[in-house]
């Protein structure tokens, strides 16, 4: 495909789409900075977070493929392919990374503690995710440039020459608001991490496990319900479900707000001490003298 075949349009789309999902997670990290004065480590320390969540995920999803592959465990029919990898990786997704933010707050950041600090921790969890997925869309982007008008077939093995084809044919011939939906979906699930970071953070304020389970079932949900959404009905539906989460995370967002509220000082401040009951006072009579020894003089 040369250059000339392709829209115009996608040569704009395709690259904007990676730099919002880097501009977004970034804009929204210097608002809650400057809106609730806090320090950037919380960012960060939530994208440090997602890292590592991975680094112990993908190793464990890849151990669990080539145990399936060498008889270790045993075989799934292929009735059940689909559905088996849907709640594997969507569970495999919500265990390991709420439980990384679990042991975040209980041994990296004990001193968060407020509705503030966890929407900036989830912000930065989400949003390292966003921008490591951004810079990878830019780098797809430079790649499909580079080879437009160039022959795959001296670029390519030829038993990959018809699935690169394909691809790249997708690729320049996308509706171009489809070429955004990687940053709305990005920002959607940004959302939904944050919902996350408080409702695991309830854990330590609340003191109820319970929350962390919680969390482990509404991050697999809402994995879930993209990916299947997105292998049976589409992207735009895919899109919906996950933008449906969004909003109930939105919903959730609020809803923990009061939980680190300073409390009502009518309710934890002991009560006044009563008065006493004043005693009747004596009428004073008023006459020549007494009017005379209160007269005010210089």
């Amino acid at each position: 495909m040369s250059v000339e075949e392709i829209n115009p349009i996608l040569q704009i789309t395709h690259p904007l789409n990676g730099l919002l999902m880097i501009a977004i997670p970034v804009g929204l990290g210097i608002y809650i900075v400057r809106r609730f004065k806090l320090s950037w480590r919380f960012f960060f320390i939530g994208g440090l977070v997602f890292i590592l969540s991975q680094v112990f995920r993908f190793p464990f999803i890849w151990g669990t493929s080539f145990a399936f592959e060498r008889g270790i465990l045993p075989p799934i029919s292929p009735n059940w392919h689909f559905t088996f990898n849907l709640l594997f990786l969507s569970i495999s997704a919500g265990v390991f990374e709420e439980s990384a933010r679990y042991l975040m707050y209980r041994w990296w950041v004990k001193d968060a503690r407020s509705w503030r600090q966890g929407i900036l921790l989830g912000t930065g969890h989400g949003g390292f995710e966003a921008i490591i997925l951004g810079v990878l869309v830019l780098f797809g982007f430079f790649q499909m440039m580079a080879i437009l008008g160039q022959d795959l077939a001296t670029l390519v093995d030829a038993s990959q020459l018809s699935l690169a084809e394909q691809q790249v044919q997708e690729y320049w011939t996308l509706p171009w608001y489809l070429t955004l939906f990687g940053a709305l979906e990005r920002a959607f699930i940004i959302l939904l991490h944050i919902s996350l970071s408080l409702m695991v953070l309830q854990v330590f304020i609340r003191r109820q496990i319970r929350w962390l389970a919680l969390a482990f079932g509404w991050h697999a949900l809402v994995n879930a319900v993209g990916v299947y959404l997105l292998n049976t009905s589409g992207m735009i539906a895919a899109e919906v479900g996950i933008g449906l989460g969004a909003i109930v995370s939105i919903g959730i967002i609020i809803q923990l707000r009061d939980a680190d509220a300073p409390p009502d000082r009518t309710l934890n401040e002991p009560p006044l001490p009563k008065h006493k009951r004043l005693s009747k006072i004596d009428t004073v009579e008023e006459n020549h003298d007494v009017i005379e020894r209160t007269r005010y003089t210089e």
